[in-house]
């Protein structure tokens, strides 16, 4: 592994831990931000890693299904005869 690739993997490490950190303390910005980085720092590598954040981004997608069709539910249960 040379330098610049063991260097990488240290930022998407340290990166890793910060998103995870600010997400916990309801900072989403910064967790975006931090998230962000990892992904940019993934690109540069020759082999890539799996994303750590992939299950967060599953569980909004489903949190977000469900909110839709709850929605969906009650505008349609409103609707006068």
């Amino acid at each position: 592994m040379s330098e610049a690739e063991s260097n990488i993997l240290k930022a998407m490490d340290e990166a890793e831990i910060k998103a995870i950190d600010n997400l916990a303390r309801y900072k989403f910005c910064n967790f975006g931000y931090h998230a962000a980085n990892w992904v940019n720092y993934n690109k540069l590598l020759k082999t890539k890693k799996p994303n750590p954040f992939s299950n967060l981004v599953n569980l909004s997608r489903s949190m977000r299904s469900q909110k839709i069709i709850q929605s969906f539910k009650h505008h349609t249960e409103q609707q006068p005869e």
